[in-house]
């Protein structure tokens, strides 16, 4: 693959693909903790739980938040957030229902 060089940095000997491809997503969850000032006073929830959502919950657990809920259609995602440590998942429809008043 072709890439321009200035967009890509050599992993260290000691640092797998695997966990190469993982920084990207993890930067996303700890900027938005950062830009969020989460702190042990904050409760989080975190609308999807892919793989930018799960590691933005792990980083909102790093920086102190007491309680994250963690949001999403799928089962099996949510399931996996339970397992990394959401305090409380919900599973959401795809069904949108609009109401008139």
């Amino acid at each position: 693959i072709v890439h321009p060089a200035d967009l890509c940095f050599k992993l260290p000997d000691n640092v797998s693909l695997e966990e190469g491809a993982m920084c990207e997503p993890l930067s996303v969850g700890v900027h938005a903790c950062r830009r969020a000032n989460i702190g042990p006073e904050t409760n989080v929830l975190i609308m999807g739980a892919g793989p930018i959502g799960l590691v933005t919950m792990l980083s909102a657990r790093a920086f102190g938040a007491p309680r994250i809920v963690v949001v999403d259609v799928d089962d099996h995602r949510l399931s996996v957030a339970k397992s990394l440590g959401a305090d409380d998942i919900v599973k959401v429809s795809t069904n949108i229902q609009v109401f008139s008043i």
